[in-house]
């Protein structure tokens, strides 16, 4: 039989504010696409038949986004747990116990956090181990904001740091991790339980828990310095994947590479050379720069340079002499002429003047307004507000 899943997405997406304030964390676009339908995608891979989305709210616009996954896919379907009060890690896969029971492994994956998922491999590594928890670990430069494990030669866990203040390792807890059934038995019902706090020291002293580690980037998504990154990681990753993985991903994606300095005059959507030369001739592409397949949704005006590391998302408007690196423009967006943004968000339905400066973590939240001639450094600006004075020092705009 298949493994089975449970996605935890019970927070409140607090720290990943103002795109938060619109949409349920788990529905932000990454690559233009909800962070949520990455992890079901590749849990869907393993043939998975049931995956349990844990939640704490169920909104209008999740109710939408699972009825229409469910919809479209025969073959998966995802059923919603919901707590009413916190369980912590631990309590939401007792909740939804009886979507969970039997003999079969079960995939508990956080819901903001992106990487390869390997998955199949993490499953072998569990099964050859016969391991009761196995925890897909990945090295980090800063691991005091993680829970680091310690595992021996064999991979068997010695013990759990959580968030350490002094070096003690860097392999961490990403969040993604196969358990047996039997585990559910050591979860108390309807209590706030932690599996990094409770449960799994339990079965360190039984030595009953591994640590498999694979893969070539992993990050929480959960601030917006971090998304940046993420999607920056994201398409190094499939830039430097085999092309035939790299175009079955950017097609379920819907969206494609413009043009890339990292492989040289490779399209992995061939396109007319009329095109190219329209291309060519109206703005410059640097590195990573990822658009809709539907090209002619998106316009971008003469003299701009996008790139590296840009995602634009659809019905996207970029006007003339415009400058974009390192930034995510989600959809319905409007750019005046001349405009900057650098290693920022700019929000659904937003309006940016000409001459505007966005940079250095700047994220502006749904149907956002900025003036002519602003400079928005280090700003958060919320909902339907109105930017129409230069900002210098890190602020919220409420």
């Amino acid at each position: 039989m298949p493994p089975k899943a449970l996605i935890l997405a019970g927070g409140f997406g607090t720290r990943l504010r103002p795109l938060t304030f619109s949409k349920p964390k788990p529905l932000v676009e990454l690559l233009n696409k909800p962070m949520l339908m990455h992890q079901l995608e590749a849990i869907s891979k393993l043939g998975v038949k049931k995956i349990v989305l844990a939640v704490s709210d169920i909104g209008e616009t999740l109710q939408t986004f699972i009825k229409q996954f469910n919809q479209e896919n025969e073959t998966v379907e995802v059923i919603v747990s919901k707590e009413d009060y916190p369980l912590g890690t631990a309590g939401p896969i007792k909740l939804a116990e009886k979507h969970l029971k039997g003999d079969d492994p079960i995939f508990i994956v956080n819901s903001d956090i992106i990487c390869e998922f390997p998955l199949k491999e993490l499953l072998d590594f569990h099964v050859k181990k016969q391991s009761t928890v196995t925890i897909l670990g990945f090295k980090v430069e800063n691991p005091s904001r993680y829970g680091v494990i310690i595992p021996d030669k064999e991979g068997r866990v010695q013990r759990f740091v959580e968030k350490p203040q002094t070096f003690v390792g860097n392999l961490i807890n990403t969040g993604v991790v196969v358990i047996n059934s039997k585990v559910l038995e050591l979860i108390p019902e309807n209590k706030f339980c932690s599996l990094e706090r409770e449960i799994y020291p339990q079965l360190v002293d039984k030595q009953c828990i591994f640590c498999f580690q694979k893969g070539s980037f992993w990050i929480d998504l959960g601030i917006p310095t971090d998304y940046i990154f993420g999607a920056q990681l994201y398409m190094n990753y499939l830039r430097n994947t085999n092309r035939d993985e790299r175009n079955e991903t950017l097609n379920k994606l819907q969206q494609k590479f413009l043009k890339s300095d990292i492989i040289e005059n490779e399209m992995i959507e061939k396109e007319t050379q009329q095109q190219q030369q329209q291309q060519q001739s109206n703005f410059k592409i640097i590195g990573n720069v990822i658009v809709p397949q539907k090209e002619n949704s998106v316009k971008i005006g003469k003299g701009c340079i996008l790139g590296p590391n840009v995602v634009i998302g659809p019905n996207v408007t970029i006007g003339e002499g415009c400058r974009i690196f390192n930034s995510t423009i989600l959809e319905n967006v409007t750019i005046g002429n001349h405009t900057l943004v650098e290693g920022s968000v700019v929000g659904w339905k937003s309006k940016i003047g000409n001459w505007v400066q966005i940079r250095n973590n700047s994220v502006l939240g749904l149907d956002v307004t900025v003036g002519d001639n602003c400079v928005l450094n280090s700003v958060s600006v919320c909902p339907n507000k109105s930017a129409n004075k230069s900002i210098w020092e890190k602020t919220i705009v409420l």
